[in-house]
């Protein structure tokens, strides 16, 4: 995932692009992004963090698959949303069954997309101010970033590739305990 073993810490200095200013929709997206988060929701998403698996399931259908991230379990392919969601489950299995239905859901992830509209770090930058912490994350690429919401985070992993630094995901999670 995001350990600080695999990931250099930066300063906390974007790209040298001269900033453009946010356009409005996006503004107030990210103001509602945040807002949420506060709440340990992500904007859109009808659960929040600490629910358990057999809610998230209700709510979305069956997920297609399990998967796992350096053993960080979660679902996704869910019918209902394209949201991939995280439980604080660790094991390295992909089976269906291995997360119980009272296992509780630590992180939410989307696609801008899912907002329908395009994101760059400088939007995120001028829409939700200077991060808690910024970083190249040398283990899994890109750059992270996060942003501290009460006793949850935004978490932001931007792709460092592409010319605009586009936003790959965004996500509501419980902070890690090497966050902290």
């Amino acid at each position: 995932m995001d350990s600080e073993a695999t990931s250099k810490s930066t300063t906390d200095e974007s790209s040298d692009k001269p900033a453009e200013p946010i356009d409005e929709n996006k503004h107030k997206l990210l103001l509602a992004i945040k807002e949420q988060a506060e709440k340990g929701k992500l904007k859109g998403i009808t659960p929040s963090l600490g629910t358990a698996y057999k809610e998230i399931e209700k709510t979305y259908g069956k997920p297609k698959s399990i998967s796992n991230v350096e053993c960080w379990t979660y679902s996704y392919d869910h019918p209902k949303t394209t949201a991939d969601f995280f439980y604080d489950h660790d094991s390295c299995g992909e089976e269906l069954n291995q997360v119980k239905p009272t296992t509780q859901l630590n992180r939410i992830t989307v696609e801008p997309a899912y907002y329908n509209v395009k994101l760059t770090e400088n939007d995120i930058r001028q829409g939700l101010g200077k991060p808690t912490k910024a970083y190249v994350n040398e283990g899994y690429g890109g750059y992270d970033m996060y942003y501290n919401v009460g006793q949850y985070q935004i978490f932001i992993k931007i792709d460092d590739n592409s010319p605009d630094r586009s936003v790959s995901t965004i996500s509501v999670r419980i902070p890690l305990d090497f966050d902290k």
